[in-house]
């Protein structure tokens, strides 16, 4: 931004907000083995990918990832993840597992890069078929997670057992449902819970379809869907269970980018104004109203 023309245009809280979301979120496939797959380290050293032994209406995969017990308790096998964890954005992490007639349990976990943080959960897989677990890790608010591990047989000591893992995909959130006559601001953080400053990296979609027109979180975004920095705003004010938020505009290469929002002449610094104490929510609106009325330059809102 040109510091000689410095400009910051406000746009009054009266849209919608959604935070940590994005429209069309998908699922992750972390491995499927047929096309999609990463290196894992097996505890036991005894691993292969095989064609799967047991087709069926669950798993009708022609391969999958054959595993082995050993004598120990704790047989698994880990893998680091492009990125950190969120549960925010994939609550649920599924996989499926033929388990032997002797049957077992089998333990998810996500932990960081050296096991100080964790979450793991149980789950029991029907002996001697396909089954699809699901692993359901919402609300947890860790954001530093970024192995995966899976626990086979989990503490069971027979050894030279053969385990059949496949489809390991973290599910996508579902989509927040609202409808509105107000314009929707869609952002997404990826989790990371956004501070006073500096601004952290995200994306923004707006929704748009002019005044008086509904809008819903399942239409496709129509204005802007693009990078942003954001942060909190205000002193006292963040005290206040609703926030109000400041952000840049900002292009793939993380510079700013001036760009029209809501009709605003084209900018890169904008502020997201949450008038709490201020329950008429008209304050602002009618102070600038009336500079503008008396023919000085007064911020622009809507």
């Amino acid at each position: 931004m040109n510091s000689g023309n410095y400009r910051l245009t406000i746009l009054l809280f009266f849209l919608s907000l959604l935070t940590s979301v994005s429209f069309g979120q998908s699922n992750d496939t972390i491995s499927d083995w047929d096309g999609i797959t990463r290196e894992w380290y097996v505890s036991t050293g005894i691993s292969e990918v095989v064609s799967n032994p047991a087709p069926d209406a669950v798993n009708p995969s022609a391969g999958c990832f054959r595993v082995v017990t050993g004598t120990g308790m704790y047989d698994y096998m880990i893998s680091d993840l492009d990125e950190a964890v969120s549960f925010e954005l994939h609550p649920h992490c599924r996989l499926k597992v033929l388990a032997p007639q002797s049957g077992g349990n089998v333990t998810l976990k996500f932990e960081n890069y050296n096991n100080t943080s964790s979450h793991e959960i149980v789950r029991t897989p029907v002996p001697g078929q396909w089954t699809e677990l699901d692993y359901d890790f919402s609300g947890v608010a860790l954001t530093d997670l970024t192995r995966i591990v899976i626990f086979y047989d989990f503490e069971g000591t027979a050894s030279g057992i053969s385990w059949y893992i496949d489809d390991i995909i973290r599910i996508a959130a579902e989509p927040v449902e609202l409808e509105s006559n107000l314009p929707i601001v869609v952002i997404s953080t990826s989790g990371v819970p956004i501070p006073d400053e500096p601004k952290i990296d995200g994306t923004m979609g707006l929704l748009d379809n002019g005044p008086g027109e509904l809008h819903h979180t399942g239409e496709p975004v129509n204005d802007y869907n693009g990078n942003l920095g954001i942060e909190t705003r205000g002193q006292s004010t963040q005290m206040f269970p609703k926030k109000s938020y400041a952000f840049e505009t900002r292009d793939n290469s993380g510079e700013n980018l001036d760009v029209s929002l809501l009709g605003f002449p084209a900018e890169n610094d904008w502020i997201l104004y949450a008038p709490y104490t201020d329950k008429s929510l008209m304050r602002n609106v009618v102070t600038f109203d009336m500079g503008h009325k008396t023919g000085n330059y007064s911020t622009r809102t809507r």
